[in-house]
């Protein structure tokens, strides 16, 4: 058995540069451009031929190298925004480390790949033990370089308006006007155009020629000027770990190609489950939620997907859908077992539902650390959790700051998450039935006592106290309770560290959390 040469690409810092622009645009089209581009046609262009992309996936067990010794290379496998490449000659893996460095810099300036090698790669000996060997080589010359794969700024040259980066590039705007961008915003919105046809092709058959994406945030169906949008992240747990433990490079090609199908199922289930929000007896129908925007003969989903491959998923939607959809995504992530080995997974969700001219990049920033919120609780207690944040004000920072400001009271937290998706202790489920008893059915109450008891528990103990004698005198039931019964409004649950309420969600979520939707649902 031979001995060849191994290099691991890796894209630093992915999120940032997907993420970096407030424009939805940018966004959808830098994604488009680490999910399709950079792994596909343009690392044909570096290896410098027209190979099957795809021929690691469709024959996991085939190594082409020891099959072929005229073969010069072969792909190990795609993924996770990373991709092994192995060579039969150390002078063709220096060689394409150039290449493929050059044309990224060329075509998608902002991109910063990182190069880990091994020069004894075999694939009879331990796989664990080189992927390790190929990881510290990765992390090595990542902390060794870092290269600025953007232009460099003159005091003579204007500043991009999207990217702050250099001016190069004609650009009109959607008012005819002409504007100059940057190389790096360039690319992304053209690879925008690139997504937009990609993803109505995807998605034809769960469309059905009556609806279709939009990637401009504005269309998504909220309020003109004073509407929500949610941004949801959603994140598979222990994944990385199932890759890890991978023994030969078959079984990790196996198991990376039955994520990828399954969180394309599983986003494939999602759409299919929007449109029918809509569709009653084959009909479009007016629902509750809101009215959907016609443009060009076809009806603009509340939706669109942004980071659709692998166990993290990115999408954005209208804010009052973002929680229902949120648990949705992770009801279908994770209702079946993935691989030949049948992996039963669990997934954490962060949802940020801002107003629509909140900065992007911010909202995204706010979710990742709502899904890492989420994640901490699931480490203590193996589950799917879920954390949300509802942008109702000016508040701004870290999430962790932002908790401390909004909802630290004297008697303890408001907020009460993160929430269990899954199993008999859901807690979400619990958060859900406080919902329907404070806003529909014999118990319902008066949307302006909801807002007074909102209040009421910021405040201290001798007024909340009042609120209860009032409240009982009205007959107002407390969900998840007795009319008799004394209900304590800040409790400390397990693992908590401090006393919450589970009464301000409720409130907060009230109205993002259509009431139609809520029947709908356990």
């Amino acid at each position: 058995m031979g001995k060849f040469f191994a290099v691991l690409i890796d894209i630093v810092s992915i999120q940032q540069y997907i993420f970096s622009s407030n424009k939805l645009k940018e966004n959808i089209g830098a994604s488009h451009i680490i999910g399709h581009l950079i792994f596909g046609e343009y690392l044909k262009k570096a290896l410098g031929a027209n190979l099957d992309i795809k021929k690691w996936e469709n024959n996991p067990e085939e190594y082409v190298l020891e099959s072929d010794k005229k073969a010069e290379f072969e792909i190990g496998y795609i993924g996770g925004g990373n991709a092994l490449i192995i060579f039969n000659e150390s002078n063709r893996a220096t060689k394409f480390i150039r290449d493929y460095s050059l044309i990224l810099l060329q075509y998608f300036p902002g991109l910063h790949p990182s190069f880990g090698i091994i020069d004894d790669f075999s694939y009879e000996t331990d796989f664990i033990k080189q992927r390790k060997v190929l990881n510290d080589s990765l992390l090595k010359n990542k902390n060794l370089e870092f290269r600025n794969t953007s232009i460099f700024k003159h005091g003579i040259v204007n500043d991009c308006p999207l990217s702050g980066e250099v001016s190069e590039f004609e650009n009109k705007q959607p008012d005819g006007k002409d504007i100059y961008i940057s190389g790096d915003s360039k690319s992304k919105l053209d690879a925008n155009e690139l997504s937009n046809k990609y993803i109505e092709v995807v998605y034809k058959e769960e469309l059905n020629d009556k609806f279709k994406f939009t990637d401009k945030l504005d269309e998504l169906g909220q309020e003109k000027n004073k509407g929500y949008i949610s941004v949801v992240h959603v994140d598979g747990n222990g994944i990385g770990a199932e890759f890890m433990k991978q023994k030969t490079l078959k079984d990790l090609r196996k198991l990376s190609k039955a994520v990828s199908v399954h969180a394309e199922n599983s986003m494939q289930e999602l759409v299919q489950y929007i449109v029918k929000l809509f569709i009653k007896d084959g009909l479009l129908y007016e629902n509750e939620i809101y009215k959907l925007t016609k443009k060009n003969e076809k009806y603009i989903l509340p939706f669109r997907p942004i980071i659709t491959g692998g166990d993290d998923i990115t999408f954005v939607c209208e804010g009052r859908l973002g929680v229902h959809l949120a648990e949705k995504f992770v009801e279908f992530f994770t209702g079946k077992e993935i691989g030949e080995k049948k992996i039963k997974i669990h997934a954490c969700a962060g949802v940020a539902v801002v107003h629509t001219k909140y900065p992007f990049y911010k909202a995204y920033t706010l979710t990742s650390e709502l899904t890492d919120q989420a994640k901490t609780k699931c480490r203590i207690e193996p589950s799917s959790w879920l954390s949300f944040y509802i942008s109702s004000g000016g508040f701004s920072g870290a999430l962790e700051d932002i908790m401390q400001q909004q909802y630290a009271v004297p008697l303890g937290m408001l907020y009460n998450g993160p929430y269990r998706l899954d199993g008999t202790s859901s807690s979400f489920n619990n958060l859900k039935n406080g919902i329907k008893e404070f806003t529909s059915g014999k118990n319902k109450w008066p949307k302006n006592k909801m807002m007074e008891l909102r209040d009421v528990l910021r405040k201290e103990q001798e007024e909340m106290k009042y609120f209860k004698v009032s409240a009982k005198a009205r007959q107002l039931k407390f969900p998840n309770s007795d009319i008799e019964q004394e209900v304590p409004l800040f409790v400390k649950e397990k693992d908590d560290k401090i006393d919450k309420t589970p009464y301000f969600d409720m409130i907060e979520l009230a109205d993002f959390y259509p009431t139609e939707l809520l029947l709908k649902t356990k």
